[in-house]
């Protein structure tokens, strides 16, 4: 009577190696929702990810942060990673032994590419890299342990309105500078708009805090300056030069600060301590409007210097073309 009872001992480890099985079955997805209330147990989570090949990039989209160390308008700009010479090499032959072979692309596409890094190569001198590299580090640290933290404190404080509207209105006093350089780049019709941006926002848009001719009007801003005119005009970019505070330029966007000088109306400050007060303010301010742009551009550069060097460069240089 007993013995109808009694379990098979196959037949146990059988219905167990069943319920092991059937757990993992939320885990597999097909679009299914699953009803109990644990999170399900990810393979990956007990076997560790799979193994990959890492292919190593050719070049990365860089959005550029809103800050004075770098344009203020938000660009993308192409750059060239640095790669070791076995990853370049693989990354040559895997592209070579792809698609490019048809009909001789290969050899077209690599020379195009191969010319365009030359050209932005050549383009940037740098005989002060030791000098450049010092100051990048103090700059770093100032970005990091003061102006970060204070424009943070700024941006807690204020509302993201207010430092809109702050940002607008110090744009705003710069007409000079864009309304000069526009025609210095024979470009009459900037000239007119940027006239008619400042008139419109400095009395409807209440000194610069709106901008209502972009709103109602559509008129863009044409941000020139006498580093962008110099370049048109043919002058080389000369050395590149790392600023302290105001971080990477060169030798021609440095001289070109000193015409702009007069134009800038926060010059006209009799205090010298009240002009660098304005001035810190507006950078400040600026900041707060993207606190994390110089901490996502420094997580993707291998070598902050170098990546830094390049971004500016090849952005002035296609500003200068535009």
């Amino acid at each position: 009577m007993v013995n109808r009872y009694v379990v098979n001992p196959r037949i146990l480890v059988f219905l167990m190696v069943g319920c092991f099985l059937t757990s993992f079955i939320p885990t597999l997805g097909y679009g299914r929702t699953v009803l109990h209330p644990i999170e399900p147990v990810r393979f990956a989570d007990v076997l560790g990810p799979a193994p990959q090949q890492p292919k190593p990039e050719l070049v990365t989209l860089v959005q550029l942060p809103t800050t004075n160390f770098l344009p203020a308008d938000s660009v993308l700009t192409l750059i060239e990673h640095r790669l070791e010479e076995p990853a370049a090499k693989w990354v040559m032959d895997e592209v070579e032994s792809d698609d490019f072979m048809d009909e001789g692309g290969s050899d077209d596409f690599m020379g195009d590419l191969e010319s365009e890094f030359d050209e932005e190569r050549k383009v940037v001198s740098d005989p002060l890299e030791g000098y450049n590299r010092m100051m990048t580090g103090f700059n770093d640290w100032f970005y990091l342990s003061i102006l970060y933290p204070v424009a943070g404190g700024w941006n807690w404080l204020a509302p993201e309105p207010v430092r809109t509207s702050l940002y607008r209105m110090f744009h705003n006093l710069l007409y000079p500078v864009r309304f000069v350089n526009t025609l210095l780049q024979a470009k009459p019709v900037a000239a007119l708009e940027e006239t008619g941006r400042f008139v419109l926002n400095s009395t409807v848009g209440i000194l610069g805090l709106f901008d209502p001719a972009k709103a109602w009007f559509g008129l863009e801003a044409h941000d020139e300056d006498f580093g962008q005119t110099l370049g048109l005009w043919g002058v080389g970019a000369g050395p590149h030069l790392v600023l302290p505070f105001l971080g990477p330029s060169n030798l021609r966007d440095t001289f070109a600060m000193v015409p702009e000088w007069p134009l800038d109306p926060v010059s006209y400050v009799k205090s010298s301590s009240q002009q660098l007060g304005v001035r810190s303010f507006d950078q400040v301010n600026e900041t707060s409007l993207d606190l994390k742009g110089y901490e996502s551009i420094k997580n993707d550069a291998v070598d902050l210097y170098p990546f830094l060097r390049d971004l500016y460069e090849q952005n002035r240089n296609q500003k200068i073309k535009d």
